[in-house]
């Protein structure tokens, strides 16, 4: 169903869903990685419910990883404008987060 790229402390991931079916074993595959950014695009309330069936799956921990909505507040209604939140997010994300040298292996 869903074959998955090798996923690395160097990886950002965003799930965009209009069929949700698809969404949580897609979900549960990210989580199990170590993306440094993982959101999904969607509502609030589908925010909510996505959360919701991750603590029923037993993966509470891994839900509080998972930024939804995806993207910076930044009143954006256009999907150019909803692209720009989310790469903004990633890269406030990235910016923040320690991850291993390429060289060296060792986190900086």
């Amino acid at each position: 169903m869903f074959s998955c790229p090798e996923l690395d402390p160097w990886t950002a991931a965003v799930t965009m869903f209009h069929d949700h079916d698809w969404e949580m074993p897609i979900l549960q595959t990210l989580l199990g990685g170590s993306c440094y950014y993982l959101g999904a695009l969607g509502s609030k309330r589908t925010h909510k419910r996505r959360v919701r069936q991750l603590r029923e799956l037993g993966l509470a921990d891994c839900a509080r990883s998972l930024r939804g909505p995806a993207g910076l507040d930044i009143g954006a209604e256009s999907p150019e404008e909803i692209s720009l939140s989310i790469l903004a997010e990633v890269t406030q994300v990235y910016r923040s987060v320690a991850r291993p040298s390429l060289e060296t292996g060792d986190f900086i």
